[in-house]
């Protein structure tokens, strides 16, 4: 969908109504989506721009960050809110200074919203976490050394629970090592890493002592379920959840085959541009598919090319699932 040039967005509304919005030819639109899905729970609504017009906004302004900085501007969130067809930059303690700075850097383009923001009290990635969640650190040393991301937190098809991250280094062919928080709690065992016939590179942590785990990623960002393969399309927003980095954002490159020092060819892996390093690999890689805070996760990040940060790979969700005999995520009500 967001293919089409004049495509304004998607939103569900108070009522449960699919709401899909485009910025002109509206009618031609309609009767091209109404003769395929024949339903009554589809409106339609005319959009000012298109998301490609927002989200190229949005590429823009995400790259000048740290020039805000600078200037003592702290940005909290931006995104675009298919609703409202606007996009919206949150900024803590707005002024009419820092309100108008921000206007100028993107053409003062009336697709754009300046708003209040506060500042996100968190523990840090690299604290101990109770119960365990997605997007932060564990390891397989007890002192705390080597930096891995928990991805997310998971059911196995027996119903075991535990969690994923990924299956490289000193993590491969090594089934039942160890895996601690950074206060040198023992958390898990690596309990399923296959060495071969690999779709992706991951691996399940069974829990020990019954540990609490619940269907969150870092920052309180629900888990509400997974998008397959089959609907990753190149040119799609995706996020990734790393320690070292944080949450990073981009775009799905391709997707193809990849060659994995560790598991050898890869099928199926996707390349994109969000920003990773050293440490990141496990991080779930997601989307938020509402304005309701809604994460579903595409994938475990894996690896990035020699050449750039912003080039990087993730294993889709389906191999990850396949591979590690999973039933599901668990998700964000989920206290297990």
């Amino acid at each position: 969908m967001e293919k089409n040039p004049n495509f304004s967005g998607v939103y569900i509304d108070d009522k449960g109504f699919l709401n899909l919005g485009f910025n002109d030819r509206v009618p031609e639109n309609k009767a091209v989506i109404m003769n395929t899905v024949n339903t009554e729970d589809i409106k339609f609504f005319k959009g000012r721009y298109s998301i490609k017009e927002l989200r190229d906004i949005e590429d823009k302004f995400n790259k000048k960050w740290d020039i805000l900085r600078e200037k003592d501007i702290e940005v909290i969130e931006t995104y675009v809110k298919n609703q409202d067809n606007i996009f919206y930059i949150s900024v803590n303690e707005l002024n009419i200074e820092k309100e108008k700075i921000i206007l100028e850097m993107v053409g003062d383009h009336p697709a754009v919203k300046v708003v209040e923001g506060y500042s996100i009290e968190e523990t840090n990635r690299y604290n101990p976490h109770d119960p365990l969640i997605g997007g932060v650190k564990v390891s397989l040393n007890s002192n705390g050394t080597g930096t891995s991301t928990l991805g997310f937190t998971a059911v196995d098809r027996d119903g075991k629970v535990g969690f994923v991250s990924h299956g490289h280094g000193s993590w491969y062919n090594n089934t039942g090592a160890n895996v601690y928080q950074p206060s040198g709690t023992r958390v898990g065992y690596i309990f399923r890493n296959p060495t071969s016939n690999r779709q992706s590179d991951s691996s399940f942590v069974l829990r020990v002592n019954n540990r609490q785990l619940n269907g969150r990623l870092y920052g309180s960002r629900p888990i509400n379920g997974i998008v397959r393969l089959r609907n990753q399309i190149e040119g799609m927003h995706v996020t990734q959840h790393g320690v070292a980095s944080g949450i990073t954002n981009g775009k799905i490159d391709w997707i193809g085959s990849v060659k994995s020092n560790t598991y050898g060819t890869l099928p199926n892996q996707v390349r994109t541009t969000y920003y990773t390093k050293m440490g990141d690999s496990g991080a779930a890689v997601t989307n938020r598919y509402s304005d309701n805070n809604e994460w579903y996760i595409y994938g475990i990040h894996w690896g990035m090319s020699t050449s750039s940060n912003y080039i990087s790979y993730y294993s889709p969700i389906d191999g990850v699932m396949a591979d590690l005999n999973l039933s599901r995520p668990l998700y964000f009500y989920e206290t297990r």
